[in-house]
């Protein structure tokens, strides 16, 4: 015999979870996280006692497109990443680009954070005020995106006695001051620009982004910076009950940064390292050679094929550093193509690899080898890129940036008849303001 069991009314169902606790019915609903967060403990907070004892870093992608200055097209939302103090809250750090977040945009910034900021304003128009922040922090707070976890980042924190923290996964508050600030950022400039994105899809509605964009990169920055300096940093901030600028100085003075030795030694800390080989021939990295006396010196005293540790800056690969672990230094090792190297990147000489290996499948001649051909075929791409009608194609090319290259002759390639597209704008719109929207004291 088949027993039939009776569905509940649904007023029994609305007594039934009336019985239930607020928490469960939302975890429930919403899940466990959901409720947690809403529940939560809300106590006072991280508390320090002086600047650059916690600095917290995060990304964001800005709220709005922005034009290539050369051709006039969109090119996108740049990125930007942010360390920001947490004691005084003042940003050590607003790097801008089209580099998604990633080791090199991490130490980029972490660069721009540690070194003063008199280079990056000088040349802002209508700056008033002083970015005073610099220093190594002693602790460095981020979520456990891939960037954070390498072996670059990690031993450049080693060697400057920054501690890493990890935030637990699905816990943003642990560095809740950074999101904040980048929220006011892009709430009182990026969504005040003509080529706003805004905040989300509903707010957007039919507003066209990419039609409206009127603001190059540099435009964008300057701005940017000069919303930190006279406005951000001189604006009473409600936790603080004084401005970020008179938190900073006043603290400062207490307890001073630390700064490293000197330019040179920060940049040979922050530069990549790799094992490599020694030759007759000098040292080779990414199909370059390096050479010079005092690596013969080093092949002398250790072994025409002995391993060496070098270290590469990736935003300028014309010179390496080699290290002689007898007397515990890194010698300045140059390019033996210094015109070919000058002021090249690791990304642009990668992408220069790939340009070779793509035309070798092309042209099967000798003369195809040749690196200044791949440069300059590349270089052409580019500029073709800067003009596509795809917004991440022409966002591709200002990531890779300019080549160099000067005094380069350029042997014609058979089978590739494409030529460089001519760029036709001269002058780019000025921006508009949009109208005024509620400030964030955070």
């Amino acid at each position: 015999m088949k027993t039939t069991i009776e569905s509940p009314s649904r007023a029994t169902v609305y007594r039934m979870i009336g019985e239930l606790d607020d928490y469960t019915v939302m975890a429930e609903r919403h899940g466990i996280k959901a409720a947690n967060k809403y529940y939560r403990i809300s106590g006072k907070g991280i508390r320090t006692t002086y600047p650059l004892e916690r600095v917290e870093i995060d990304h964001t992608p800005l709220d709005v497109m922005v034009l290539d200055e050369r051709t006039g097209l969109v090119i996108g939302r740049p990125y930007l990443t942010c360390l920001l103090d947490s004691h005084t809250r003042m940003p050590l750090a607003v790097s801008i680009g089209f580099e998604p977040p990633s080791e090199l945009s991490v130490v980029r910034a972490l660069k721009q954070a540690i070194w003063g900021k008199d280079d990056l304003i000088k040349n802002v128009p209508d700056i008033k005020g002083e970015w005073p922040a610099f220093g190594i922090p002693a602790l460095l707070v981020c979520d456990n995106g891939l960037e954070f976890h390498s072996a670059h980042l990690r031993r450049i924190c080693g060697e400057l006695n920054i501690e890493l923290m990890f935030c637990p996964k699905h816990e943003p508050n642990y560095k809740g001051r950074v999101e904040r600030f980048l929220g006011t950022l892009n709430g009182q400039v990026s969504q005040r620009i003509r080529g706003t994105t805004f905040s989300n899809i509903r707010e957007r509605g039919d507003y066209n982004s990419i039609s409206e964009a009127t603001i190059t990169l540099l435009e964008l920055q300057n701005i940017i910076y000069f919303w930190i300096v006279d406005i951000y940093l001189q604006t009473v901030h409600g936790t603080l009950g004084t401005t970020p600028y008179q938190q900073w100085i006043k603290n400062i003075q207490r307890v001073p940064a630390i700064l490293p030795k000197d330019r040179d030694q920060f940049n040979l800390i922050c530069a990549k390292q790799y094992d490599r080989s020694m030759s007759h021939e000098g040292i080779h990295f990414k199909r370059l050679t390096y050479n010079s006396e005092s690596l013969r010196m080093l092949r002398i005293l250790y072994g025409n094929r002995a391993k060496v540790q070098i270290r590469v800056d990736p935003e300028n690969i014309e010179k390496i550093w080699v290290y002689d672990q007898g007397n515990d230094v890194f010698i300045e090792v140059p390019c033996t193509d210094g015109e070919y190297a000058k002021n090249l990147t690791l990304l642009q000489q990668e992408m220069v690899l790939k340009e070779r290996l793509e035309q070798q499948k092309i042209v099967e001649e000798e003369t195809v080898n040749s690196l200044r051909e791949a440069k300059i075929k590349l270089n052409e791409k580019l500029k073709s890129l800067s003009s596509s009608k795809g917004i991440k194609k022409r966002s591709q090319a200002v990531r890779i940036g300019d080549i160099n290259t000067f005094n380069i002759e350029a042997v014609p390639l058979k089978k590739i008849n494409k030529k460089s597209p001519r760029f036709l704008l001269d002058k780019i719109p000025d921006f508009k303001l949009l109208g005024d929207k509620e400030e964030d004291n955070e």
